[in-house]
């Protein structure tokens, strides 16, 4: 026996310990962060003023517990079917609101934090799963919480909350479950993203077709079967959702009025041009772009994601709606999920890299310079969402929007005649006001009461007019002001 076997014995098993705390470390200390991040999002949107479209409205459907997802009253449409096909909603609103109690922003809230543990997983599981070296599965969990905590894409998308972020994870998941051919967990995954809206199929089909082009058999391989048939089912349901929504629950018609619109006729080469522009000048965009070469010399197969995600792209770019034309806000989810997948392929075949350094430059560049604070930094276009993490610090969250929906409450209750209110307001209770008692650029003459909320996007523009019109403060809280005619 070596006279140094005791202590190279000795050796590895501090080693060990060493590197089991940090696994352990790295992530609890990120499920923390993106728990108090994510849930901040929702807590900070609501107290500095949320909008009835859509972050109210999602809060109403979250908290309401009904299969049907009826509206509140002060949308126009009788069911949120007639919008988009969610019955994910109505599964999560049950449990959530109808069986543990949850108020709507809250099950809005927690809803927000499972997505972005969503995010987190799929680069735990790659970490904990595989057989790389420790300080390759340190690494790949270092950065899934740098991606998932600062990736411009995920931060907009917080700084107007929608529930699609949950395509984000569910799509990095699903891939990676495909890829290792975990069929039933891909399954689960599938279901939930199908249940979500009526493009999640899509979604379902962009994961398989990533794994198929990226896995090491052939796409003709015997081994590629069950690929094909979540591709084939992913088109399918949601085609046939679709379908289903145009002839059951007829109103707002998603296609036409977020891309077509007039059949197109609002495309110009100029608009094509511009928007291309855009996404050379814009946060998170720009740097994806500008690396995606230096992705694809070192990282061939890394582009699959990216071309496959070519057609959503280009529908975007043509959109009839100038945010999404953009990619602004939860508009760019499309390129947080081609960058989840990409980074789940790169990652997973770092330790087989010939240059280990080389190829983790590249993965560090990518995620730094696609990051929220470095867009923040260099002042970049679209930056929605950057200024979060300073207002995160500066005021950590507390529950302001209670005491100014108990006043709302109280205020409409005890009101003579009709009380209007602005965005914020029926943000906060949406199923108190009608749809004709929604202020926004003007005072209706029916309103003989006004609520608005300081710091909503209408504030602004509607306290002289309110005081112009004869209106004056009665009674406040926080940011809810109470005005009445003289």
């Amino acid at each position: 026996m070596p006279l140094d076997y005791f202590a190279a014995s000795h050796r590895d098993w501090r080693v060990d310990v060493l590197y089991r705390m940090s696994v352990i470390s790295i992530v609890t200390l990120t499920i923390f962060l993106i728990v108090k991040t994510y849930s901040a999002s929702i807590v900070l949107h609501f107290n500095y003023g949320g909008y009835l479209l859509d972050s109210g409205w999602f809060a109403f459907l979250f908290g309401s517990a009904d299969p049907w997802l009826a509206n509140p009253q002060s949308i126009h449409t009788e069911t949120f079917y007639q919008h988009h096909m969610s019955p994910l909603i109505a599964l999560w609103s049950a449990v959530f609101s109808g069986l543990l109690d949850y108020p709507g922003i809250q099950s809005f809230m927690i809803f927000t934090v499972f997505c972005g543990l969503l995010i987190y997983l799929p680069f735990v599981i790659l970490a904990l799963s595989r057989g790389e070296k420790q300080a390759t599965k340190i690494i790949i969990l270092l950065v899934g919480g740098v991606f998932s905590l600062t990736s411009q894409f995920v931060v907009a998308a917080l700084g107007y909350p929608h529930y699609e972020i949950v395509f984000i994870g569910a799509s990095g998941a699903l891939y990676l479950t495909l890829f290792a051919k975990r069929y039933w967990l891909a399954l689960l995954l599938a279901s939930m993203m199908v249940l979500s809206r009526e493009d999640g199929g899509f979604y379902v089909a962009y994961a398989a077709l990533c794994a198929l082009f990226t896995q090491s058999a052939g796409i003709l391989h015997p081994a590629s079967r069950p690929l094909y048939g979540f591709i084939l089912i992913g088109v399918l349901l949601s085609l046939c959702i679709l379908a289903a929504k145009a002839v059951y629950f007829p109103g707002f018609a998603t296609v036409e009025g977020n891309f077509i619109g007039d059949g197109f006729s609002h495309l110009t080469m100029g608009l094509i041009a511009k928007r291309i522009q855009n996404l050379f000048e814009s946060a998170g965009t720009l740097p994806f772009l500008l690396l995606l070469p230096i992705v694809a010399l070192r990282f061939p197969r890394a582009t699959i994601p990216f071309l496959l995600m070519l057609p959503l792209v280009f529908l975007h770019l043509i959109s009839v709606r100038e945010v999404i034309g953009n990619f602004e806000l939860h508009y760019g989810i499309p390129f947080a999920v081609i960058m989840i997948v990409m980074l789940i392929q790169i990652l997973d075949s770092l330790e087989r890299s010939g240059n280990k350094a080389l190829d983790l430059s590249v993965v560090v560049l990518l995620v730094v310079v696609s990051s929220a604070p470095f867009a923040a930094g260099f002042d970049l276009r679209n930056q929605s969402g950057s200024y979060f993490y300073w207002i995160f610090w500066r005021d950590w969250p507390n529950r302001d929007y209670l005491d100014d929906q108990r006043f709302i409450r109280q205020t409409v209750a005890t009101q003579t005649g009709v009380t209007c209110g602005s965005i914020g307001v029926l943000a906060l209770e949406p199923d108190l006001f009608a749809v004709d008692d929604f202020i926004r650029d003007s005072v209706h003459d029916h309103c003989d009461g006004l609520l608005l909320y300081e710091n909503d996007l209408a504030y602004d523009r509607l306290r002289p007019i309110v005081e112009a019109e004869g209106f004056y403060l009665v009674g406040s809280i926080n940011k809810s002001l109470h005005f009445q005619k003289e």
